[in-house]
């Protein structure tokens, strides 16, 4: 049976309508904060007036989109046809590599490898400086997908031999295969539009109100990448559980 919002506590109603400044909602599993974030959804479009077009709401799991998209359905809270752009922070870093693919280097056909044909690269990267033997590739793999996840490209990375010149081959032979790899793409995307200011200005302007799920998952460079698409920060919503953080 749908909710309405006349049937929420005072301090829901609070949360919810809740403008001016920046909003974390710490809450424990279960207590309904994918539920706030739709609400919240709902009054900016039914009582502000909000145009859908306006508002960008971000998960780290194309299971908790669903989840979100799910909650506006099953509570009948807006129209289907009204839904603001509900998307994986990755989906949003590659649809903004794919609009603006000239300006990053990238070829317009660029596309996404999986976990295994990253390894095969690396693997060719190590061959290719002559280091076979020296490292395990799964080791490695783990060492550069964790400087990707601190916004770390490697023309900045810690000038420590052997995995400087790993990093930097990798990324060349990724460029060669006209390919991103999964965790390069939030990198990649935050390194676009802080070099950008014109584009930065653009998506600043599009994004006014940004809400952001399960927000105790963001690694260093996802945290970026939301600090540079919120530009209205008095307009930023988010939700989390500091007790299942993952990177702390």
């Amino acid at each position: 049976m749908p909710i309405s919002f006349d049937e929420l506590n005072p301090k829901q109603k609070r949360l919810i309508e809740h403008e001016g400044s920046p909003l974390l909602i710490l809450a424990g599993p279960g207590a309904g904060k994918t539920l706030m974030l739709a609400f919240h959804i709902q009054y900016l479009i039914n009582r502000r007036s909000v145009a859908p077009r306006a508002i960008l709401a971000v998960t780290f799991t194309t299971e908790a989109t669903g989840k979100m998209i799910e909650t506006l359905k099953k509570y009948e809270m807006i129209e289907s046809s009204a839904y603001p752009r509900i998307s994986t922070l990755h989906s949003e870093a590659r649809r903004i590599l794919s609009k603006n693919f000239a300006k990053i280097g990238l070829p317009a056909d660029f596309f996404v490898i999986d976990t295994d044909e990253s390894m095969m690269l690396i693997k060719d990267a190590v061959e290719d400086l002559g280091l076979v033997g020296r490292r395990r590739i799964k080791d490695l793999k783990k060492e550069i997908d964790r400087m990707k996840d601190n916004n770390v490209h490697f023309c900045d990375a810690p000038a420590n031999g052997e995995l400087k010149k790993i990093y930097e081959r990798y990324e060349r032979l990724l460029l060669y295969n006209r390919a991103s790899d999964y965790s390069g793409l939030i990198m990649k995307a935050a390194r676009l539009l802080s070099q950008n200011r014109e584009l930065l200005a653009k998506y600043r302007q599009r994004n006014q109100h940004l809400l952001v799920d399960e927000y105790q998952d963001m690694n260093k460079a996802q945290y970026d990448l939301i600090c540079l698409l919120a530009g209205n920060v008095d307009n930023l919503f988010v939700v989390g559980d500091d007790d299942q953080s993952i990177y702390g």
